[in-house]
């Protein structure tokens, strides 16, 4: 909204005051949901990630995680997953509204105890 005049329904606001239109309001809850959905992505993806010993991900993938959340907070994809240069999969999905994330990565160590004669 700017200049005072919702830019949904066209309505002149007094200052500070959020239009309430049904469009105004869908507006405001995608903006919350996607900067909810950003700080969920930081603790998943981003430094916090160590307390569950993760290797953080760098900023250039987490802009992209942050692109697709807000292509998914509109509705313009449904899901989408990444496989992250270490190897991790980072995968994004709306259902029902919600939009959920996920981090997986699976980890392997083997070894070759030759035969001893």
């Amino acid at each position: 909204m700017s200049n005072n005049i919702c830019e949904f329904c066209g309505q002149v606001l007094m200052t500070d005051v959020e239009c309430e239109c049904k469009e105004a309001k869908q507006a405001r809850r995608i903006l919350d949901q996607i900067e909810r959905a950003k700080e969920a992505a930081d603790e998943i993806f981003g430094e916090n990630s160590k307390k569950e010993n993760y290797t953080p991900i760098s900023e250039e993938c987490m802009d992209i995680i942050y692109s697709a959340i807000e292509q998914i907070a509109h509705a313009k994809i449904y899901a989408v997953t990444f496989t992250l240069p270490n190897g991790a999969k980072a995968k994004l999905t709306r259902s029902k509204g919600d939009i959920k994330i996920e981090r997986s990565e699976t980890k392997k160590s083997a070894e070759i105890v030759e035969e001893r004669f």
